[in-house]
Parts: structure tokens; C-alpha cells; sequence
């Protein structure tokens, strides 16, 4: 069992922003993918201020029989938070200060994205740091039996979707292998090196396909690591949303094939990350 940080925009802070911002936590089961636990963030110590506030309005009015005694203070946090989820799903985009700022991604798979500081994430930001100091794109480098510049090669020879498919079924050859496996803990973002010693679960197939592709030239703003909802599957995923033509195509390590985000509506994206910024994801208004 995994816990997701979800932050509420600034315009959406009350009185008590540790309490909304505990409620909307969201707890994710994952065979496939682990939403990555963050000890150094602020999101635990946020949780335990809830909790620990929670259990003391509780035991100061005991034999109350307001609201709160009767639901508890916890369910009454939950429909607080989801009146102000349900505020933001209906306010107009204009009101969104932090939306993304592309407009391909500005609502992938029928969210709001709003963003929110890197160093919230640091998986990322380790990854990141790990893939500076080991790079692994180097003309020599053998991918199972194709050199980096074997693979490049090929890749200046596609365009568009072909690129992408190209780049998406070259990665999925690796082997599926889980965190707990291959590291003895439960969540691990690896970095490209890592992933061709010993390859990885879903967001380390998204990670190397993101680094090979800004290696091939694909700028960063059309990129974005995607971590989800998978409502088939009951469990957490993370894919590759890259924006080509004015849409964004999904490359998942499930499948070999290029869909546009529109035609996989069992994602639910939780956030999403590239190198310059990091966003949190909210369901957008249904038309």
C-alpha cells in the first residue's frame, strides 16, 4: 500500500490547509507500479498533523453529538475535500494559475494539470542526478546487441509516430521486473544505467524512453512522465505521454502500439513529471 500527495492549489487553501491536504491522499495498490514514497517531502509530516488533530478534537468532545462526533472528524474532512475538488472541477480554466503550459498536455486524459514544485517529487530528482553523473547514450554502447549509434541511425530515418513506435517496442524487448526484485523495496525510480543492468517495472521503461527520445532531439516541453490510474486493472501504471501533431500519444510498456490519450480512457493521471517541471492532476469537468 502506497501514499499519494495530492496538494490543493493555492486558491484552494482554508483554514486548515494540513487537514485538506491529508484528506486527499490517495492510497494505491500496485502489482505494476508503486506511487513513490516520498519520506523527504512535506506530504508525511502533513498527514501526521491531520492525524494527530483529528484524534484530539475527537477525544475533547467525547459525548458530543454536533456533526463532526457523529461521522467523525476524518469522513467530515473527506467531504470537505471533495467540495473543493468538486469547486475546482467547476471553475473556469482562467482561474487556474499554475495549468500546464502546453496545451497538449493541458488536459491529458481529461484532467487539469497544475504545477507544482520539483522538489516535491524527489524520485525524479534523484533520477535525474543519477542520469547526469552515468550517462548512457554513447556511441559504443551496446543495447542488447545494437549500439547507441546503430539505434540513432535508425532513428534519423523516422518521423512522427514512427519515431515513437520505433523508441516504444525497442525498450519493451527488456524484461518486466519489479522494485521488490530487483532492489528489495517496494518502489524505486531507476535511472537509465540502472535499467540496462538490470532492467525495471513501468516508470523505468517511461524514464529510458523519455532520456532516448531527448537524446533523438525531442524537446522536453513535449514530454511528460505520466503516473496513473489504471481503472481495468484496479492498479497504479506509469507511461510516456508525447505530444506530436497537436495530440499526445501514450508509449507503455503493456503495449507496442501508439494510441492518442483520447483512446485510452482507463487512465486516470495522478502527476506527472519532465526535467523542468512537475504537475499534480485533477479530473477536469465532464462536457
Amino acid at each position: 500500500m502506497r501514499v499519494l500527495f495530492f496538494s490543493c492549489p493555492p486558491y484552494a487553501r482554508v483554514s486548515f490547509p494540513f487537514f485538506v491536504q491529508c484528506v486527499l491522499f490517495s492510497s494505491l495498490s500496485c502489482p505494476c507500479h508503486r506511487i513513490p514514497h516520498m519520506p523527504d517531502s512535506i506530504s508525511p509530516l502533513i498527514a501526521v498533523k491531520a492525524q494527530e488533530a483529528c484524534a484530539s478534537r475527537a477525544s475533547a468532545a467525547p459525548g458530543s453529538t454536533g456533526a463532526f462526533a457523529r461521522i467523525g472528524v476524518f469522513r467530515a474532512g473527506r467531504l470537505l475535500a471533495a467540495l473543493l475538488l468538486t469547486i475546482l472541477c467547476l471553475a473556469p480554466e482562467a482561474v487556474l494559475a499554475d495549468v500546464a503550459d502546453s496545451r497538449a498536455f493541458a488536459h491529458v486524459f481529461n484532467t487539469v494539470s497544475l504545477r507544482r514544485p520539483m522538489k516535491v517529487f524527489p524520485f525524479w530528482v534523484s533520477v535525474l542526478d543519477k542520469n547526469a553523473k552515468h550517462p548512457v547514450f554513447s556511441e559504443q554502447k551496446d543495447f542488447r546487441g545494437v549500439s547507441w549509434a546503430k539505434m540513432r541511425e535508425k532513428a534519423s530515418t523516422l518521423r512522427g509516430l514512427d519515431l515513437l513506435t520505433y523508441v516504444n517496442t525497442f525498450w519493451n524487448r527488456y524484461p518486466y521486473i519489479e522494485d521488490i526484485v530487483n532492489w528489495k523495496k517496494e518502489d524505486y525510480w531507476a535511472a537509465p544505467y540502472e535499467f540496462l543492468d538490470k532492467s525495471g517495472d513501468c516508470e523505468d521503461y517511461a524514464i529510458v524512453k523519455y532520456m532516448t527520445l531527448r537524446k533523438l532531439g525531442v524537446s522536453a516541453d513535449r514530454m511528460r512522465i505520466l503516473v496513473v490510474r489504471d481503472t481495468f486493472r484496479n492498479l497504479a501504471h506509469a507511461v510516456l505521454g508525447v505530444e506530436e501533431g497537436g495530440r499526445v500519444y501514450i508509449l507503455d510498456n503493456v503495449s507496442n502500439a501508439i494510441l492518442a490519450h483520447t483512446r485510452l480512457s482507463q487512465y486516470i493521471p495522478q502527476y506527472s513529471v519532465n526535467e523542468d517541471n512537475a504537475w499534480m492532476h485533477i479530473r477536469a469537468k465532464k462536457k
